[in-house]
């Protein structure tokens, strides 16, 4: 910071006004829609070495992730088993502290057992690139583990069959950031957001006790299909960095939490669920 004041010069005075222009956005909690540039630094975002708050997840979530695998067996909660080639669990780091929650497999997903590896995971893994990030990084998962037929939206009784699911990974991960990847995972968290009104904007989230940040953003899929959507999805996946280093370094406000009524479920219901 000393040099930056004592031999200032053109770029790093602009890069300085950036900066400080992300950070208003984020301590404010409004989007940054007025923003057109965006300069980012050549490291990879890190979380901090020190995790924020108390760390409290399990010893081992790798074999926490397995053994919730192998609850969910082969899965008939749901129709959606009646058409479905594979289950789809998730993907990635178990020790990850950014996870990805996407609505439902697809294709591709249903062929090879894996969430977000046709084109949107294509576009998913390129943005990831783009902030120095690999799948391998992250966690990837969907909010319903079977593909619908024909992509269709998922009924409400497949969303309420999938969903203890989704909830026992992200209580075995404890993520710090969960990034939601179109309207279904959204609502699961931010039941009142409005994607096309709160993409790109973090907003804290009481789940079993404990504060999450989660960043509503479109869907890769959606992106694909129109211009401006994926204009939206690639400035919203370039804020990342930001907010994680704002996390990291406790710049993130704290006075607006919000206690969605799924935050609530803890635990699936015994005929669902006996691990948790």
């Amino acid at each position: 910071m000393t040099s930056i004041m004592t031999h200032p010069d053109h770029s790093t005075i602009e890069q300085t006004r950036e900066t400080l222009r992300a950070l208003r956005w984020v301590l404010s909690g409004h989007a940054m829609s007025g923003l057109q540039e965006w300069h980012r630094a050549s490291r990879s975002p890190v979380f901090a070495a020190e995790p924020v708050g108390t760390d409290t997840r399990s010893e081992d979530p790798a074999q926490g992730l397995m053994l919730a695998r192998e609850e969910l067996g082969d899965c008939r909660r749901c129709r959606l088993h009646t058409s479905r080639t594979q289950i789809v669990f998730g993907d990635g780091s178990a020790a990850a502290r950014l996870v990805f929650v996407g609505e439902a497999p697809g294709f591709e997903e249903d062929r090879q057992g894996r969430p977000f590896v046709g084109r949107a995971g294509q576009l998913l893994n390129k943005t990831l690139a783009q902030i120095h990030l690999k799948r391998e990084d992250v966690y990837i998962a969907n909010v319903i583990k079977h593909r619908p037929p024909e992509n269709r939206d998922p009924l409400p009784e497949e969303l309420s069959a999938c969903r203890p699911y989704l909830l026992q990974q992200i209580q075995i991960i404890e993520p710090k950031i969960i990034v939601t990847l179109g309207r279904f995972s959204m609502m699961l968290f931010l039941p009142d957001a409005k994607i096309s009104r709160d993409h790109g904007r973090p907003r804290w989230v009481v789940w079993q006790g404990k504060k999450v940040l989660v960043v509503p953003l479109f869907h890769p899929a959606a992106a694909l299909r129109n211009p401006a959507v994926m204009r939206d999805f690639n400035t919203d996946m370039l804020k990342l960095p930001d907010i994680i280093a704002a996390l990291n370094t406790n710049l993130l406000p704290t006075d607006e939490v919000i206690t969605p009524p799924v935050a609530q479920e803890t635990t699936p219901s015994e005929d669902q669920l006996t691990l948790l």
